[in-house]
């Protein structure tokens, strides 16, 4: 018995040896990296890393590359920290839990370095680790946020805020802890809460938040600033236009108190973005926004910032909406841009898009108070002698185009014409002569005989070389009805002795009243009248009339024709001035009283009585 008793004695006292001798491995384990955890959590980053340092790896709870990554992430060595991380990826580990905190600290640093791209990659792969970590929330939560899911984002980050709290000696927390406190994250929540539209709440969060941190200057604090600028940013929109200018000064008063937002530089463009909106929103629908003393602040923060893009897009935007606004309005903006603006980026930006869309506006005919415009930037803006010529070039070659399909009387070339005179006053007799060439080369094209006297009258006007042009005039037209006359072109005729008349040119007399040609011309009128092509006849007849007014033949073909045309009043016109009308005659204007008494009732003729009539039936 005593044998036996003496043996369980040695069996215990085994246990208990071996019991105490693994115990003590453990708790040497842990100790020395809960101290440097301390030292960590306490700011004595040297301490911790001679913790480790002295600290036998075999004795560690996991991998000495890890806590050493951890060390120089906390010191902002993210190249050195990263290298220390991916040591630990292809090993086959025993703890996974090693895996997901090296996966997750990598991509801390991508974060830290503006990498988000590399981050989200980085933040997928943790998240398919089977192993999850207390600090997952927080990485989902910023996930969420830079993607712009702010709901989901709202959900992870009060995850992580109870997670934290209850948290002990985690590593990757306290780093989390130490780039990102308790206010940082908080006030992040707030502006998740901003873009889902609790404003007040958000607002009630950031006004806390920022009572806590007693340093005006510290980033967090300006950053609370920025979303409170756009917790009434976007408060705003809930009122009438009318009723919105506090809440856009109060805006611009919180952003004003975050110059310097180097730190978050991504929240400072998501807000600037918002910024962007409202104002490209506001000057979208009325141009007068832009006096408000408001929009003129929140346009000096855009340049305090040096948002140069965006300012940009403001200044094109002014200036595509200023060119049809009345010439009060344009000159009451124009002034405004001046007094605040001039010798800016943002006016320069201006002045030359405004010249652009000039430019544009021409070339769409709806531009009709150009002068009054360009008189009016010619008051506040100093333009380039090569921006100048280059809108002048772009108008007269609008100019020459529009000569064409515009209307007979030419109204929109002359409006053109002055736009460039405008622009050149000293091309005045460039221009003249330029205008005269294309006047003559109108003659080319049949029906444009009359815009071409329209057009040249018009060069008459304003040319100070009157008389020089006028010769110009008289030789062209008279070669052209020579060459007419030459080919017997009868209609070209009517309209170049037109012209010959309109400018007062006299023709030698004997190429008009040359008798044998008139007589030509009868017989002609007499012979297509008779085979009853009467417009053909007409026209001989109208232009002998033109050579002979008093030619009583002329008049009578003249009449015949255009009776049988359906003309009956000219046909009245020109046959009651017969001195001895013939039966044939007489016959013809009795029926053209009769179609024209009963057009006058509205009825219309149904039968030509004299389509079967002969001369001298």
């Amino acid at each position: 018995m005593t044998c036996k008793k003496i043996i369980i004695f040695f069996v215990f006292l085994s246990v208990l040896t071996v019991s105490g001798y693994y115990g003590f491995k453990f708790f040497s384990r842990s100790f020395y990296p809960d101290k440097a955890y301390h030292c960590l959590v306490n700011g004595d980053l040297l301490a911790a890393s001679e913790s480790l340092q002295n600290l036998p790896s075999h004795r560690l709870s996991s991998p000495l590359p890890l806590y050493l990554g951890y060390l120089e992430l906390a010191q902002e060595h993210f190249d050195q920290a990263s290298y220390y991380f991916n040591q630990l990826l292809p090993l086959p580990l025993e703890d996974p839990s090693v895996l997901v905190q090296s996966q997750l600290a990598l991509a801390l640093c991508a974060y830290q370095m503006q990498q988000e791209e590399q981050f989200l990659e980085l933040f997928q792969k943790a998240k398919q680790t089977p192993f999850s970590h207390p600090a997952m929330p927080f990485f989902e939560a910023l996930n969420y946020y830079l993607q712009g899911y702010y709901s989901e984002a709202t959900t992870s980050w009060t995850t992580y805020i109870s997670l934290q709290n209850s948290s002990q000696c985690d590593w990757l927390i306290a780093i989390l802890n130490r780039f990102y406190p308790s206010c940082w994250v908080q006030v992040h929540l707030a502006h998740c809460l901003i873009e889902q539209g609790d404003i007040k709440i958000a607002r009630q969060l950031l006004e806390k938040e920022q009572h806590l941190i007693d340093n005006p200057e510290h980033p967090t604090q300006q950053l609370a600033s920025l979303f409170l600028g756009l917790c009434y940013l976007k408060e705003a929109n809930s009122f009438p236009l009318a009723e919105r200018t506090s809440y856009y000064q109060l805006a611009h008063f919180y952003f004003r108190k975050t110059a310097q937002l180097n730190p978050y530089a991504d929240e400072k463009q998501r807000v600037i973005r918002h910024l962007n909106q409202e104002l490209s929103g506001l000057l979208g629908s009325s141009l007068s926004i832009f006096n408000q003393s408001w929009c003129l602040a929140l346009l000096h923060l855009l340049q305090d910032w040096q948002e140069t893009s965006i300012l940009n897009n403001l200044a094109d935007m002014l200036a595509q909406q200023i060119v049809f606004e009345s010439p009060k309005d344009q000159q009451k903006l124009l002034t405004t841009l001046r007094e605040e603006f001039q010798g800016s980026l943002f006016y320069h930006t201006f002045c030359d898009s405004l010249v652009i869309n000039i430019e544009q506006a021409v070339y769409r005919d709806c531009l009709p108070s150009f002068c009054t415009l360009w008189n009016t930037i010619s008051e506040f803006h100093s333009l380039s002698e090569a921006q100048i010529h280059h809108l002048a070039e772009k108008v007269y070659e609008h100019m020459l185009k529009t000569i064409y399909w515009d209307e007979t009387d030419l109204s929109n070339t002359q409006h053109l014409a002055d736009i460039y005179l405008t622009l050149l006053p000293h091309n005045n007799d460039l221009l003249a002569f330029a205008l005269i060439q294309q006047a003559f080369q109108l003659w080319r094209h049949i029906g444009q005989e009359e815009k071409s006297i329209y057009l040249m009258d018009f060069v008459l006007t304003f040319s100070h070389h009157r008389h020089e042009l006028e010769q110009q005039i008289e030789i062209f037209l008279k070669d052209l009805f020579v060459k007419a006359e030459a080919n017997n072109l009868l209609p070209r005729l009517v309209f170049i002795h037109e012209a010959l008349s309109h400018f007062q040119i006299n023709m030698n007399q004997a190429a008009f009243m040359n008798h044998e040609k008139i007589a030509n011309h009868l017989a002609d009128a007499a012979y297509l009248y008779k085979a009853r092509n009467y417009l053909a006849s007409q026209t001989h007849a109208a232009w002998v009339l033109k050579l002979d007014p008093d030619n009583v033949c002329a008049q009578r073909l003249m009449g015949l024709s255009s009776f049988q045309l359906g003309q009956h009043q000219q046909a009245i016109e020109f046959l009651r001035q017969l001195p001895y009308p013939d039966l044939y005659v007489q016959q013809a204007l009795a029926f053209a009283h009769a179609y024209a008494k009963e057009k006058q009732k509205e009825h219309i003729a149904q039968k030509n009585d004299l389509e079967n009539l002969n001369e001298g039936e």
